[in-house]
């Protein structure tokens, strides 16, 4: 019986050593993918700031709308900043008159009937 509880001792012990082996290379190997996750994190993260930086340069640059013209516009019908202040339409339209006299001509489909 000495003999079977000295066996059965070992048995558990050798058997407990293996198990804290076991648990001892996990938790390296949790340790070591924690390491690559955090580099990936931080990788991650350089490259999201990278790009908002792009962005928000991007958004910040300055509009051109006062440069651009549309089709028909010469430069003096173009309203101009001034006193750092926008103009009001009322302001832009005073002193234009801009009427125009337009000729119609009704004729019938086959020509038949003129009227003079």
């Amino acid at each position: 019986m000495e003999n079977d509880l000295k066996t059965a001792i070992l048995y558990t012990v050798s058997k407990l050593m293996k198990l804290y082996a076991k648990l001892i290379h996990t938790k390296e190997n949790n340790a070591r993918k924690i390491i690559d996750l955090e580099n990936q994190v931080a990788n991650t993260k350089e490259k999201r700031e990278v790009g908002r930086s792009r962005t928000q340069n991007y958004i910040a640059e300055p509009s051109r709308a006062l440069e651009r013209k549309t089709h028909g516009q010469t430069d003096s019908n173009v309203a101009q900043l001034s006193e750092g202040r926008d103009k009001l339409y009322s302001e832009l339209v005073v002193g234009r008159t801009s009427q125009k006299d337009f000729k119609t001509t009704v004729t019938s489909r086959d020509k038949q009937h003129q009227e003079k």
